[in-house]
């Protein structure tokens, strides 16, 4: 193998960073700790005082998911820059961006060495396709720790080199969103357009 194919680092890097990457399990990276069980009867559709929001996988699938609430006086909680994965039913699937307790079907990732979060959660999505290649192939499709432990990743040793790259990802994805809802709006208006017979009359 030649060093060049030895090399963990791409190609293409940000001026000023030449060291090769790390490659590290992920149990090295993080912790993993698993969300609460709340039965049905005890969430509540209002924020009333003392209540926190509750997230559930429909609140990080369906954008239209109205949130839930619940009385928790725990230390599980997580903040917006806290990873969270699915365990169960979508397993894999990477969010951040909340704050208030998890559910059990979910699992927080607890840094075990300073990174960049925003870095690790665009990694962890493009990650994805090897993730599902670790779920159990059970009736409820999930992901153990033991196998998440061994899921071997590349990332920057250096922190700034993590910023950076984060930044730009979290850029492009707002681009990328702001255009797919321009789109989206652009599907629901031309029909409309369309049917108006005196729209294009000048």
């Amino acid at each position: 193998m030649t060093k060049e194919q030895n090399k963990k680092a791409p190609n293409l890097r940000f001026k000023g960073f030449t060291n090769d990457w790390e490659q590290r399990k992920l149990g090295e990276v993080f912790l993993y700790k698993q969300g609460i069980q709340v039965p049905v009867e005890q969430q509540y559709s209002q924020k009333l005082p003392g209540l926190i929001r509750f997230i559930r996988i429909s609140d990080i699938v369906s954008s239209n998911e109205p949130p839930r609430f619940i009385n928790y006086h725990g230390t599980n909680l997580i903040k917006p820059d806290d990873l969270f994965m699915v365990r169960y039913g979508n397993p894999g699937m990477i969010s951040m961006g909340y704050s208030g307790v998890i559910a059990n079907n979910l699992f927080r990732l607890i840094p075990k060495k300073n990174i960049y979060t925003l870095f690790f959660y665009f990694l962890l999505i493009f990650e994805n396709k090897r993730l599902n290649l670790l779920v159990s192939n059970t009736t409820m499709p999930a992901l153990s720790f033991k196998a998440l432990d061994t899921f071997y990743v590349n990332f920057p040793e250096k922190l700034s080199e993590q910023k950076v790259i984060g930044s730009l990802l979290k850029k492009l994805d707002s681009l990328i969103t702001l255009q797919q809802r321009k789109y989206n709006s652009f599907r629901t208006i031309i029909p409309l357009m369309l049917a108006n017979e005196n729209f294009f009359v000048i």
